[in-house]
């Protein structure tokens, strides 16, 4: 047939005028007279046209390539499979008296889509595979010298993109199902097509898909459980399986800042979302503090080196705030829900200490990498933290929050001693004078002793000063001349005459 085709003109003009023909006209045929659905009195049509218009088009686009050399019109295979796919469901009403009813559900239409949609992207691994590492270099240029190089990526792109438009449609769990189908296919498009800028929304899809895939699998739990375990095997299993890709993969991910931040990135924000589900609630809040801490480490360890420090005081501020919630506060009500205007709220000075003792521990940690600046600064937070709870204990506190006042006021005076530090010395010996004083202000004879006591060590203190301040300077000492040494002359002193 080609051979006596040569001859005419426009022959491939006419080779695509049909096939968009073709194409046209079974959508003509299901939106005709306005409507998505077929009229129901047209006895003598029906589904099986549009599938029948359907395959003549598919086997029309396969001989129009083999036969007529049309490269690209493979792509029409594609809109006909797909087009087929719908009109085998519900999506479309048919009248007639052949295969009225649809001969799949919207959830069999959907599992439909969604597997052609994984076997063209296998397809396109097979393919990668078949070229080999010879024609990487060439993938940038495919466009140009194939155009019908990017038929699996558009084959998985558009099955996987319907098969989610009508999702809702379908069983509960094809929603989820679809989203990690699509990441799957973006995933493989990355690496096989050598498109990086795919990897951060297959990494956010396949945390969201898991999360609204794991919500089907406990409908039936009771309690605050119910609503956390979709997050924490959902949003919390993906980011493990994400970021140990990221482990393993090391070495070939150094110089890919893009795929390398966005498994960590998507890992480190399903963590995040699996602390913010589980830290409202008494039960969950353990969990949510081990998500919390899981995640706070992936910042360290992926943060730049300069970062890393801030990453860490940072974590350990919300991981504190994580679980002081958990270990002292009880927040659910009697019905299940969070109680904001509870009565087993802790105190307030010792929610306030949990803050005294982190600020003092980074501090020390400043100061034993060097930075004294920053450590100064979060001592120096820490305390005055402590000293305003300790103002708060004058006007009504127990005889252990007193106790402790003083004794980190000691230990902060003990600190200033050790690093050379003149302010931390008169704070926490001010500090520790004031807790005494407070604690003697009923013994009127032992406090006015103290005071007489420490007016004397002032004093003397002051006297000591100012005599010092008025001893002449010692000069350069002389060493004395032999010659006027009266024992040097002959062992005797010279007679005096009297």
């Amino acid at each position: 047939m080609r051979s006596r085709l040569a001859d005419i003109p426009f022959q491939q003009a006419a080779v695509w005028i049909t096939l968009a023909g073709q194409a046209l006209l079974p959508l003509a045929y299901v939106t005709r007279q306005g409507g998505v659905g077929l009229l129901a009195q047209d006895v003598d049509g029906g589904r099986w046209v549009v599938l029948l218009e359907l395959l003549l088009l598919l086997v029309s686009a396969v001989v129009a390539r083999k036969l007529f050399s049309a490269r690209g019109a493979l792509y029409f295979t594609v809109y006909a499979a797909l087009l087929g796919v719908l009109a085998l469901g519900p999506l479309f009403t048919f009248g007639g008296t052949f295969l009225v009813f649809p001969v799949l559900s919207h959830t069999g239409t959907a599992v439909a889509l969604l597997a052609v949609a994984l076997l063209a992207a296998a397809a396109g691994i097979l393919r990668q595979r078949q070229n080999g590492p010879q024609q990487n270099g060439l993938r940038q240029n495919a466009g140009a010298v194939d155009i019908e190089h990017w038929l699996w990526l558009v084959t998985a792109g558009s099955f996987a993109g319907v098969g989610l438009l009508i999702s809702p449609l379908a069983a509960d769990w094809v929603t989820g199902a679809a989203v990690l189908v699509l990441s799957a296919v973006c995933f493989t498009a990355s690496h096989v097509e050598g498109l990086p800028v795919l990897y951060p929304p297959a990494a956010l899809a396949a945390v969201g898909g898991s999360v609204v895939l794991a919500a089907e699998v406990y409908p039936e739990v009771p309690g605050v459980w119910g609503g956390f375990l979709p997050w924490l095997t959902g949003a919390g299993v993906a980011s493990a399986a994400l970021y140990a890709v990221r482990l393993i993969r090391s070495g070939p991910l150094q110089g890919d800042a893009v795929r390398r931040w966005s498994l960590a990135g998507a890992a480190f924000l399903g963590l995040i979302l699996v602390a913010v589900a589980g830290i409202r609630h008494d039960a969950t809040s353990w969990t949510a503090a081990a998500g919390l801490a899981a995640a706070v480490g992936i910042s360290y360890r992926e943060a730049p080196e300069w970062a890393r420090r801030i990453a860490l005081e940072v974590g350990a501020l919300l991981l504190t705030v994580a679980v002081q919630r958990a270990a002292i506060f009880e927040l659910d009500g009697q019905g299940g829900g969070t109680a904001l205007l509870s009565t087993n709220l802790p105190s307030p000075f010792w929610v306030v200490q949990w803050y005294v003792v982190l600020a003092a521990l980074l501090g020390a940690f400043r100061y034993l990498s060097g930075n004294q600046t920053a450590g100064r600064f979060l001592v120096g937070a820490g305390s005055a933290l402590l000293s305003l709870t300790g103002l708060g204990v004058v006007f009504g506190g127990a005889a252990g929050q007193q106790l402790w006042v003083l004794v980190l006021l000691a230990l902060l005076l003990v600190a200033g001693l050790g690093l050379g530090e003149r302010l931390f010395v008169w704070w926490g010996a001010a500090g520790v004078a004031a807790c005494i004083l407070w604690a003697m202000r009923q013994y009127t004879f032992l406090l006015l002793a103290f005071i007489a006591v420490g007016l004397i060590v002032f004093a003397v203190w002051r006297l000591n000063r100012g005599t010092a301040g008025e001893a002449p300077a010692a000069g350069p000492e002389v060493q004395p001349d032999p010659e006027d040494n009266p024992q040097s002359r002959g062992g005797r002193e010279p007679s005096r005459r009297h």
